[in-house]
């Protein structure tokens, strides 16, 4: 009965002990030794608050019983465990690639640009660090210094006018970045021109060179004359060494280019070849050559050239073609005329001479034997021919 007296009480001790959070240390009881009212009360008496209390503390002081073994000193005590302590917050760190780093300047792609009128252009940035979070929220400002010359949509360029502008990029507090951007009107055509396209080696050719638009920002050009007989003169003009094909070239800046191919002839050489052909001509029919004369050359001249006036064997002022022979004291007893326009070539002229009846027969008169020649050129580089024969 005491036995379960006894397990009872340390069952209400070790619960008490446990919901008090206390340490005890278990000393097994002699019974043999009990007090009396420990027996008393295993025997069923009464026991009052008192003698419960006395018996809780006479436990929790853990006194031992004057029969009881006292504990060996050398045996270690069961070490007290400390309280467990939670541990000191440490503050949070938010990831890097969640943290948020801000654009702190841009970069603008160029910072100078040369437009030409009616061109366009799209700047384009870079913003720094280029890892920057917030670059969906960046809302970019572009601004034109003048618009009139320069107009600037989302960092779309548009050249209006001639002049200057500055195109500035603003975002969020970043320095801003600038542009510089020179518009120019610039050449689209030039025009080398000359009274004519054909020319005479004696001459000295002018010629022009017209650059369009005319408000064009730069209207220089460079000249260059290619031609081996052909070289400049001064100021747009040039001189001819001798026959063949000149090309005029007027070249601006931007690379656009005007030419002018002008053919130079010598006036003195075809009259010349005239005679030569002439005479192939009256050689062939079984007839002598024909014997060249300056006075008669002097006389074909003017008349070559007053076939420029009046196309006709009637002089410009009404007198007959042979009056030019007494004009140059050309002495004579027969001659004779032939006269031609708008052929090119010695050899032209001459083939159509001989097509002729009438110019053949001149050519082929066993009576004629000296001739002189003219060749003359108009205006439009028409060339007028004529043949004057005597005895």
């Amino acid at each position: 009965m005491r036995s379960k007296i006894f397990l009872c009480l340390l069952i209400f001790i070790l619960i008490s002990m446990i919901a008090a959070g206390c340490e005890y240390q278990y000393l097994a009881p002699d019974f043999a030794a009990q007090p009396p009212f420990v027996a008393s009360l295993n025997a069923g008496v009464h026991e009052t608050d008192a003698d419960k209390t006395e018996i809780f503390s006479h436990v929790n002081s853990h006194a031992p019983n004057e029969n009881t073994e006292a504990p060996n000193p050398d045996e270690a005590a069961t070490p007290t465990p400390e309280p467990e302590t939670a541990p000191s917050a440490e503050p949070e760190t938010v990831p890097e690639a969640l943290a948020e780093i801000k654009i702190t300047a841009v970069t603008l792609s160029v910072s100078v640009l040369s437009m030409d009128k009616g061109d366009s252009h799209t700047l384009t940035y870079i913003t720094h660090p280029e890892n920057a979070s917030d670059i969906e929220e960046m809302n970019p400002a572009w601004h034109s210094s003048d618009p009139a010359v320069a107009r600037v949509v989302n960092g779309h360029i548009t050249a209006l006018g001639e002049g200057t502008a500055v195109i500035t990029l603003t975002v969020f507090n970043c320095e801003p970045e600038q542009c510089v951007v020179t518009v120019v009107i610039p050449v689209i055509k030039i025009e080398v021109t000359t009274d004519r396209s054909r020319y005479d080696a004696k001459e000295t050719v002018r010629f022009a060179v017209n650059v369009y638009p005319e408000d064009a920002t730069d209207k220089s050009y460079n000249i260059d004359i290619s031609g081996i007989n052909a070289t400049l003169a001064g100021a747009n003009s040039i001189a001819f060494r001798g026959a063949g094909a000149v090309k005029i070239t007027a070249a601006a800046p931007n690379g656009v280019v005007g030419e002018k191919i002008i053919n130079v002839v010598d006036l003195d050489e075809f009259a010349a070849e005239v005679l030569i052909l002439t005479n192939a001509e009256r050689t062939a029919n079984g007839l002598g050559e024909l014997t060249g004369d300056e006075a008669l050359d002097e006389a074909a001249f003017t008349r070559a050239h007053e076939l420029i006036r009046s196309f006709s064997h009637t002089r410009p002022d009404g007198r007959e073609w042979w009056t030019i022979n007494d004009e140059h004291g050309i002495v004579y007893r027969a001659a004779a005329e032939n006269v031609a326009m708008g052929q090119n070539t010695p050899q032209q002229v001459v083939a159509d001479w001989m097509s002729s009846p009438k110019h053949r027969i001149n050519i082929l008169n066993g009576q004629l034997g000296r001739m002189g020649v003219g060749v003359a050129m108009d205006s439009s580089g028409r060339l007028y021919w004529s043949q004057n024969f005597t005895d």
